[in-house]
């Protein structure tokens, strides 16, 4: 294309926008979008929902990678926006430190323990949390950020004569592994039951069967850093996560379960984002259909 110009100016011209093109890129990659922390507003109506958790408001915080090379530390804007948000629970979707080292892990809770809600704060593992090993990182979570840990396990938010089930699951490193405790959890709850799932990656919501899925009202899940660099928006090269479709913001199933998948908060690999910017999630429960 360069040789088809024919004059000196229109050559010129070319590579002069073409050399500002490769400078400003990476350097709005790099030092806006990464660091350009925000809240992003869902709602989410269920008829499943009892009348006591209407207006109830889920902050959920996924993929900080603290201590990552590149992810900026933004705890601190962490913090400021949980607390302009004033959330009534906390939700953690993994992936919390980068360094695997206890120190950092260490330091990653301690930083993340002022945040506060009534209801409280609860998490699960991401890929990145199971060195050096998955239950020192529990521990840690527990004991320095006073997180509970839903790994495999769930709880019933009690608020009045209302509840609602709340459960997670481990990080499934191999895509054919069954399913095991969330199937037997979904197992145990009736359809009329407002659930929320908790997985690190959205492809596990797939691992259910259909009939398991409609007693899912509300899935949760980070991982994809929603692309990271992306073609504006439209397209994610590389993709960490098989159903494309769960790729970043909220996807509504016929049968009534709402996805939302988290751009996430750190970077990993490249320091950069580029159309997917970092964020943090705020869900506000509606009574309805």
């Amino acid at each position: 294309m360069f040789f088809l110009l024919k004059t000196k100016k229109c050559r010129w011209i070319f590579l002069s926008a073409f050399s500002f093109i490769l400078i400003f890129l990476p350097v709005y990659a790099y030092f806006y979008e990464s660091r350009a922390l925000r809240a992003v507003h869902f709602e989410v109506t269920s008829e499943d929902l009892p009348a006591g958790f209407d207006g109830f408001k889920i902050l959920y915080i996924s993929d900080i990678h603290h201590g990552c090379r590149g992810s900026f530390n933004l705890i601190p804007k962490i913090i400021e926006i949980t607390r302009q948000e004033s959330p009534d629970i906390i939700f953690f979707g993994g992936d919390y430190s980068e360094d695997y080292t206890r120190e950092m892990q260490k330091e990653c809770f301690e930083a993340l323990r002022p945040l506060s809600a009534p209801y409280g704060k609860y998490g699960v593992l991401g890929n990145h949390d199971y060195l050096p090993c998955p239950l020192l990182t529990i521990h840690q979570m527990e004991t320095f950020g006073k997180i509970t840990s839903l790994n495999d396990t769930g709880v019933w938010i009690q608020k009045g004569q209302d509840r609602i089930r709340v459960f997670g699951t481990e990080y499934l490193w191999d895509q054919n592994a069954p399913l095991a405790f969330p199937r037997y959890e979904v197992s145990f709850l009736k359809k009329s039951d407002f659930v929320i799932f908790l997985p690190h990656s959205p492809d596990h919501f797939e691992r259910f069967t259909a009939k398991e899925k409609q007693k899912l009202d509300l899935v949760l899940a980070g991982h994809s850093h929603g692309g990271q660099i992306t073609f504006f928006g439209l397209w994610a090269p590389v993709s960490v996560i098989h159903h494309k479709e769960y790729m970043t913001g909220c996807t509504k199933k016929d049968f009534g379960t709402t996805v939302i998948t988290s751009n996430g908060v750190g970077t990993n690999v490249f320091p950069f984002r580029f159309f997917a910017p970092p964020q943090i999630l705020c869900v506000t429960l509606k009574c309805g259909k």
